[in-house]
């Protein structure tokens, strides 16, 4: 398969930008000629990878995978008020469906199984069937995964450039909207915000995130804790409302879909 020698980024025509940071960060990423590794992965600019995003005292970076806010051992409390996670259902096979993303090679019929294969998900999801969701997950993303491989019939980087950034502007616009209300973002990560506020101002959150539903078409699962506490922003633990535990990283338990070793 031929490596091509550079490719750009499109405009999703689903971000927009309140901040003048922001839009300046939206049109250097627009503008840019991406580079590719011999191995056929896309090059991380140099530029992107010294830049820090700050909102409103959270720093955020971007990367060809996925954004990153940058705490670092940070314990924190819902004190009766809302703590909660915000993640997008699906997101990148999201962003593959709605920005219409199929390989040359393949075309509309991949797009119509892609599809296929997320409503299985997510239905399978819905009805607690962990085993169908878990396994159609690892289809989803493998897939996707195959975009930047060059090894592979799916290879196809321009795709996968677009689905990586596309995700990243749009968790950043997410961002931008809570902090402009005075919601706190405290770990950002790839397809997800913490969000920490106080009781009353739940509903501004919610119509903040509904908003933000509408104009990306992207659907937001919330999560409530009690507590999280984190190493960083890929190890933690958090303490759910029904006194479950989330563990990432470090704190993982192991298991077949995460082997620590």
């Amino acid at each position: 398969i031929k490596i091509p020698k550079a490719i750009r980024y499109h405009d999703p025509k689903i971000v927009s930008f309140d901040t003048p940071e922001l839009n300046r960060i939206f049109k250097k990423v627009l503008a840019h000629e991406f580079a590719f590794q011999g191995n056929g992965s896309i090059k991380m600019p140099k530029w992107l990878k010294d830049t820090t995003i700050n909102i409103d005292g959270g720093d955020y970076r971007m990367g060809i995978g996925g954004l990153h806010s940058s705490e670092k051992s940070q314990l924190v409390r819902s004190n009766d008020g809302i703590l909660c996670e915000l993640d997008v259902a699906s997101y990148y096979p999201s962003i593959i469906l709605q920005q219409k993303l199929s390989p040359a090679s393949m075309g509309t019929p991949f797009l119509e199984l892609y599809q296929s294969l997320v409503t299985r998900r997510l239905k399978a999801k819905a009805t607690k069937d962990m085993v169908t969701a878990n396994t159609l997950k690892i289809c989803l993303n493998g897939s996707f995964g195959k975009l930047g491989s060059k090894y592979s019939a799916l290879y196809a980087p321009e795709l996968l450039l677009q689905t990586t950034v596309t995700g990243q502007l749009c968790l950043l616009m997410l961002i931008e909207r809570m902090e402009a209300v005075g919601i706190k973002i405290m770990p950002a990560n790839t397809d997800g915000i913490v969000c920490k506020a106080p009781i009353e101002m739940e509903r501004t959150m919610e119509l903040v995130a509904w908003d933000w539903m509408l104009d990306t078409s992207y659907n937001l699962e919330r999560t409530d804790y009690e507590l999280l506490a984190s190493r960083d922003v890929n190890s933690y633990m958090a303490v759910k409302t029904n006194g479950k535990i989330k563990r990432k990283g470090i704190f993982n338990t192991g298991g077949l879909m995460k082997n620590p070793d």
